[in-house]
């Protein structure tokens, strides 16, 4: 299982949704929240992993960039913690989308740390 971080300044908050409340417009998957479509991104589409086996239940966390709100559907939520970002010094990985930089957990493994503005 791959993990990511998300800073916690583009949280809204998380929420859970049942796949049978996904709907389409334009091709594109949205759920409707206090009567406003939320469109969706799944992070496995966009790393591109395999899809799971079944999703009766969406994990889905709602970030914001410049008053643009988006759901991430994420496998799972881990929990919230204050790390230090490293940023992407080298030019190989200075240009890759959707990395903002990475961190070192604890157990020594390197988690890297989401670009919410290159997603958008």
């Amino acid at each position: 299982m791959e993990r990511y971080a998300i800073p916690f300044t583009n949280i809204i908050k998380s929420i859970s949704v049942r796949s049978e409340e996904v709907r389409h417009i334009r091709g594109e998957e949205v759920v409707v929240i206090n009567e406003k479509a939320l469109p969706l991104l799944r992070l496995r589409k966009i790393f591109q992993s395999p899809a799971l086996q079944s999703e009766e239940n969406l994990v889905v966390v709602i970030v914001e960039k410049a008053g643009q709100y988006i759901g991430l559907v994420v496998d799972s939520l881990l929990g919230k913690q204050e790390v230090i970002i490293k940023n992407f010094k080298s030019r190989l990985l200075e240009n890759i989308r959707g990395f903002t930089g990475a961190t070192i957990m604890g157990d020594g493994s390197v988690i890297l740390i989401l670009d919410i503005n290159s997603i958008i």
